[in-house]
């Protein structure tokens, strides 16, 4: 797993090198200001190492949210967040939400394709503060000790508005097993699509 977060982070960086030297990327620099804040709501969704427990619990898309701070640092975007990932579990004859709460960061580059519209692709880590399950009424509380930290791609695009506002979506696709001290197959990793608003401050 290393070598694959090795090979990711020298594409990304490639990636970052060949944007920067595009005349478009280098005209739009300054229409970033400092400092944004992005928020909006987070489709996630969480798929099991082990296709038998995928089928037993057959998880759905939990809706959660997302509200944080981003920077540009160099020819990349560098962000910092709350974000809430999980899925709706059916567990035999029981229905209930897992819910997963995120101190989450990314790094992004963007690749403008237009004045407004820019391709974003690059690496997001997150550490889960804590969180819960629910099944028919009954919860039980998850702690960070249960989770390990989580890393994976994060592709979308960003559509400037004018003034001071912008729209983006994004697509994650976790690759570590989540769950701290469990057998692989009863661990999971994170998916998921964010809609979010981008103000500039």
């Amino acid at each position: 797993m290393k070598s694959i977060m090795i090979t990711l982070a020298m594409a990304t960086v490639l990636f970052a090198q060949s944007s920067f030297k595009q005349n478009g990327f280098q005209q739009e620099r300054d229409s970033f200001s400092r400092l944004y804040l992005v928020g909006g709501i987070s489709l996630a969704n969480i798929v099991y190492n082990d296709a038998d427990i995928q089928d037993q619990f057959d998880p759905d898309m939990y809706r959660g949210a997302y509200v944080g701070l981003e920077s540009p640092s160099g020819p990349a975007l560098v962000g910092l967040g709350f974000l809430q990932q999980g899925a709706r579990i059916k567990d035999g004859g029981f229905k209930g939400t897992d819910r997963y709460n995120y101190l989450s960061g990314y790094l992004l580059i963007p690749y403008h394709l237009t004045r407004r519209l820019a391709l974003l692709a690059g690496l997001q880590g997150g550490y889960c503060l804590f969180g819960d399950t629910e099944r028919d009424g009954e919860s039980e509380h998850l702690t960070s000790n249960d989770f390990d930290i989580d890393y994976g791609l994060l592709l979308g695009a960003n559509l400037s508005a004018r003034g001071k506002l912008g729209l983006r979506g994004t697509w994650y696709y976790g690759l570590a097993d989540v769950l701290s001290d469990n057998e692989a197959d009863l661990s999971f990793r994170n998916r998921g699509f964010t809609l979010s608003l981008v103000y500039r401050l």
